[in-house]
C-alpha cells in the first residue's frame, strides 16, 4: 500500500510543472492581476506539493525512503523559487498594498 501512496504522489509531482506552466492563464481577464483573490487562488494552488510533504511529514511516512522533512525543505524552495520567477510574490505585494490604500 505504501508503495502505491508513493507512486501516486510521484505522479502528481510530475504534474506539478504543467500546473506551474498554465497557472499564469489565471491572468489572462482584465485586471485580474489587481485581484487578490485570484493571486491566492493561483499562489494556493501551485504550491500543493508543500501540502503533500507537510501531510507525509505529519503522518512520519517516508517518500521512498526519503525523510519527509527532507523532502519537504527541497520542494519548499522549488516552489518558492519558481512563484518568485513567475512574480507571484510581486503580485501579491501591489494587490496588498492597493487592498489596504482604498
Amino acid at each position: 500500500m505504501k508503495i502505491l501512496i508513493n507512486i501516486g504522489t510521484a505522479f502528481l509531482l510530475l504534474f506539478w510543472p504543467m500546473v506551474l506552466f498554465t497557472s499564469v492563464m489565471m491572468f489572462d481577464a482584465p485586471g485580474s492581476t489587481e485581484n487578490l483573490s485570484t493571486i491566492i487562488t493561483v499562489i494556493l494552488v501551485v504550491a500543493y506539493p508543500i501540502y503533500i510533504f507537510s501531510i507525509y511529514h505529519f503522518l512520519n511516512a517516508k517518500f521512498f525512503g526519503l525523510s519527509a522533512l527532507l523532502c519537504l525543505k527541497i520542494v519548499t524552495v522549488l516552489v518558492l523559487l519558481a512563484m518568485s520567477v513567475f512574480g507571484y510574490f510581486g503580485l501579491l505585494w501591489e494587490a496588498v498594498v492597493n487592498y489596504l490604500l482604498i
